[in-house]
């Protein structure tokens, strides 16, 4: 029996198509230090560091939620642990799959959701 892929997975996947044909250059996937949060692609285009969050819902009334100041400190400190640098530009983006049956989905958008970050120690 061959392993279906999940939801999740098909979900990420799309997003994964999208934002590559949008010019981001994957480097790293599902990605975290063990310490900080985890992102679901580092990416970098134009020579700016992105991290991008992948979300997968089923077609159903779903609200876009603002990031509490306690994630988005958590975003920041995941952008210094992968740059390693106590001073790092980045964008971060969110992206919502949503899947409405067979091959179908829906996906949205939210850029620069912490107005191009600026970390300083």
């Amino acid at each position: 029996m061959i392993d279906q892929p999940t939801l999740a997975e098909r979900g990420t996947e799309a997003a994964k198509r999208f934002i590559e044909r949008l010019g981001y250059v994957i480097l790293a996937e599902d990605w975290s230090d063990g310490q900080c949060r985890n992102v679901s692609f580092v990416a970098e285009v134009g020579g700016k560091l992105h991290l991008v969050d992948v979300g997968v819902h089923h077609f159903v009334s779903h609200t876009f939620e603002p990031l509490s100041e306690s994630d988005a400190a958590q975003v920041r400190e995941t952008a210094r642990a992968w740059s390693q640098d106590d001073k790092v530009r980045f964008e971060y983006d969110q992206i919502t799959v949503y899947v409405s049956g067979g091959d179908r989905a829906f996906i949205r958008t939210y850029y620069d959701v912490l107005n191009d970050c600026e970390i300083a120690a």
